[in-house]
């Protein structure tokens, strides 16, 4: 049965004239003394990638497989569980050309039920993600947070994500 469940609605299905309730784009900050992500949709949709309407030099984006984390906001994808179950989570963190260069990224998996489900440090190698069988209530939230460290310089990243309802 778990080999045949179908993927649910993957970031990369995303289309912008549909109202979308499963994914969310965004930005963010996790909040020191609660741990909850305060969450923003990102704004405008340019054919390739969500981000803010004005464009500069260090503003943070999503796209289909990954984005970059701004110097004040983190990136949030937002998983929204359309119906009670177990899921599993995972994928494979890239951050991409000149990544030596830069201090890297901290990646966090949150719920809005169960709190911090996993952190990760990512500066110039792969990072596998994976979050196996979690069970998750409808109307639940599952933030997928990349945040950069110092600056956001070299922190664009590649991380496409797999989401199976078991």
């Amino acid at each position: 049965q778990f080999l045949n469940s179908p993927l649910l609605d993957q970031p990369i299905s995303l289309r912008p004239d549909k109202k979308q309730t499963v994914w969310q784009y965004g930005t963010g900050t996790i909040d020191s003394v609660t741990g909850k992500v305060s969450f923003s949709p990102l704004p405008f949709f340019d054919g390739h990638r969500w981000r803010d309407k004005k464009r500069t030099a260090s503003q943070p984006y999503l796209d289909a497989t990954g984005g970059r984390p701004g110097n004040e906001r983190a990136v949030v994808r937002r998983f929204t569980a359309p119906e009670d179950g177990l899921y599993l989570f995972k994928g494979r963190v890239n951050l991409r050309l000149n990544s030596e260069r830069g201090d890297g990224i901290s990646i966090h998996v949150i719920s809005s039920r169960q709190g911090d489900l996993r952190n990760y440090a990512a500066r110039d190698k792969e990072e596998r993600i994976r979050i196996e069988k979690i069970e998750v209530k409808q109307g639940e939230q599952i933030d997928f947070v990349v945040a950069s460290k110092q600056d956001n310089r070299f922190d664009t990243y590649h991380w496409p994500l797999s989401l199976i309802h078991i």
